[in-house]
C-alpha cells in the first residue's frame, strides 16, 4: 500500500481500487487500511491523481474517494494553488461531469452520486 503514497511514481490504480475494496468488505476492513485511506486522502498531492483515477479506476467507491480528497484541496487550499493548477482541475472536473452525464449507465445510484458531488466541486472551485 505505501507505494501508493510515492507520488514520484505513476499510480497503481488497479491496487488502489482493491485497497478500497478491502476497506468496503466487512472482512477485510482493517483499522491499517482505513489509517492508509485517511492518509492517502489527506495527503497534499493526491488531488493530482483526480484525472488518473477517474479514467482507470473501475470502482465508484474510489472514486468517491478521490472527490473527497479534490473537495478538501479545493475547501483549504485552493488559492495556494497555481492559477494553472487550478484551470486544470476546474477542467477535468467538467470533463468528468460531463462524461457521467453521457455515460449509459447513467441512472445507477453511485453515478448520481458522484455527478452530485463532482457539480458541488465545481461550485466549490468558482469560490
Amino acid at each position: 500500500m505505501e507505494e501508493l503514497l510515492d507520488f514520484t511514481r505513476p499510480l497503481d490504480v488497479n491496487l488502489l481500487d482493491e485497497v478500497v475494496r478491502s476497506f468496503y468488505n466487512p472482512r477485510g476492513a482493517s483499522l491499517e487500511i482505513q489509517q492508509f485511506l485517511v492518509q492517502f486522502q489527506q495527503h497534499p498531492l493526491t488531488y493530482k491523481r483526480f484525472t488518473e483515477v477517474f479514467s482507470q479506476s473501475n470502482d465508484d467507491n474510489t472514486k468517491i474517494l478521490m472527490i473527497s480528497a479534490l473537495e478538501q484541496c479545493i475547501k483549504y487550499r485552493w488559492m495556494t494553488l497555481t492559477q494553472q493548477e487550478r484551470e486544470c482541475l476546474r477542467d477535468s472536473i467538467m470533463h468528468w461531469i460531463m462524461n457521467l452525464c453521457e455515460n449509459e449507465n447513467f441512472g445507477s445510484k453511485q453515478r448520481t452520486l458522484l455527478l452530485r458531488k463532482l457539480n458541488l466541486l465545481l461550485e466549490y472551485c468558482k469560490t
